[in-house]
This record gives structure tokens, sequence and C-alpha cells, in this order.
């Protein structure tokens, strides 16, 4: 009896500093996204229909060469084939990509992302990581339809490799 008294006691005095933790903080914590002021595409509709790139524009854009273009999949995704010429900004390890970032891309030209398309969240991760780095979101699109759409394609040039 004694045990279950003591373990009631410690919860309590857990929970309670969690409590008075949680609200010493939370001024400083987003608890709810407010959609129309996340800078993250997928979670901000506005936004995405603003930045969202048609299969057309981005065949446009790879045919006439005006947009840097990025593919925000995994290392391994990328080496097994990508739009000749992208630059892999990995979603899952884009922090570690900050060099490639400022060396690679232009801050005031058009930068498309990509990733494997459909329901595929790097690309939006990497275009919130390049809000961060404050690149312009005037200057950033996404093309959602990604590699499942790109890898069907004959008249996009494909790489394969690390580079």
């Amino acid at each position: 009896m004694e045990r279950t008294a003591l373990r009631i006691v410690v919860l309590l005095v857990a929970s309670s500093a969690a409590a008075v933790f949680a609200n010493a903080v939370r001024p400083r914590i987003p608890w709810v996204i407010k959609p129309d002021e996340s800078t993250n595409p997928k979670e901000n509709p506005k936004l995405f229909d603003e930045v969202r790139v048609t299969p057309e524009k981005f065949r446009n854009y790879i045919a006439t060469g005006t947009a840097t273009i990025i593919d925000a999949r995994k290392p391994e995704e990328f080496a097994e084939g990508h739009v000749a010429g992208a630059i892999n900004i990995p979603s899952t390890m884009k922090e570690q990509y900050i060099g490639t970032v400022f060396s690679r891309l232009p801050p005031d030209s058009l930068i498309v992302i990509y990733c494997g398309g459909g329901k595929c969240e790097a690309s939006a991760e990497v275009f919130e990581f390049l809000i961060g780095a404050k690149f312009k979101k005037e200057n950033l699109r996404i093309f959602e339809d990604g590699w499942e759409w790109i890898g069907k394609q004959t008249d996009i040039p494909i790489m394969h490799g690390a580079e």
C-alpha cells in the first residue's frame, strides 16, 4: 500500500512540475498553427496556390533553363535518377546542406523544388527551410507532382548518380 501511495505522489508532483513548465514557456510555443501565417505551403492553402507549379510550367522551366531545380528527396533516391542539373537538398538533412544552399542557389532567381510526388512533404519542408535561410518566397515554387510524374516523361533530361 505504501508503495502505491508513493507512486501516486511522485506522479502528482511530476505532472504538476510539467504543468508549471508548460505554462511558463507557453507564450513562446505556438500551440495552434495559423494556416494563413505558416510559411509551409502544405499548411497554408493560400500560399500553396501561389507557389504551385503545373506540369506545363515545370516542363517550360526545364526547357528554357529559367529556374534552379531542387530535388528534396533522399540522396539514394536522387542518385537513382533526377532532373539533369538539379541540386539535391534532402528534406531530412537540410541543415547539413546549408553550405550548398548558400554556394549553389542564386538568392534572387526562381527556384523550383520537387520531391517524390503525391502526398510527399519534403518539398514543402525545403521550401520552409529556404524561407528561414532568407530566400524570398516570391522566388520559390513547388512542383507537387514531383518525381512520380517526372520519371514517366520522355522529354525531360534525367541523370543518374550523386551529381
